[in-house]
């Protein structure tokens, strides 16, 4: 099957207008959280309830094309990161499903948080090896990381593999 990404919005500076706008907007952390969280929300509970498909299309592609966006430039890469999944799992369920499956598969574990637990739990085994060693706590940071799913659907995309042939789905920075 064809991994091919559909009806992104073609006007870059559209996208940075409205992202500008809602910075102005919006120019501390809280607010910023907030708007992010109900959309967030608004996209859990209304796209599928959307009329006409392009009201769906029109919504989703916003949430990753400026919230998204305008998250991420703001340092909150994470809050970036669930509004990009959660179109994904609306937008393209059945591509979803198969990255899911694929990472859940090469990560050995039954779901995304016992992943990320068990990376968390290997960080901190990394950590306890080195102060072991002698190296003082300061002087590292161990960072598990599991690829978000979209971004591993991106990746198959742009280097047209499946989603399984990608060698960095998780990994400990250090």
């Amino acid at each position: 099957r064809p991994w091919r990404e559909q009806g992104v919005i073609q006007d870059p500076n559209a996208v940075e207008n409205q992202t500008q706008l809602m910075t102005a907007a919006a120019p501390d952390a809280d607010a910023l959280v907030l708007l992010c969280a109900k959309r967030l929300d608004r996209l859990r509970r209304e796209v599928s309830g959307f009329e006409r498909e392009n009201d769906k299309w029109e919504f989703g592609l916003k949430t990753i094309e400026i919230y998204a966006l305008w998250a991420e430039r703001r340092g909150f890469e994470e809050i970036a990161q669930q509004l990009r999944d959660e179109w994904f799992r609306i937008g393209f369920p059945e591509e979803y499903e198969d990255v899911l499956r694929d990472v859940r598969r090469a990560s050995g574990r039954a779901s995304l948080y016992e992943a990320r637990t068990y990376l968390r739990q290997m960080g901190d085994q990394v950590a306890q090896v080195l102060v072991d060693q002698g190296v003082s706590p300061a002087a590292f940071g161990v960072i598990p990381r599991l690829k978000w799913l979209y971004a591993v659907w991106k990746k198959a995309v742009r280097e047209e593999v499946m989603p399984r042939e990608i060698s960095d789905l998780f990994g400990l920075m250090i």
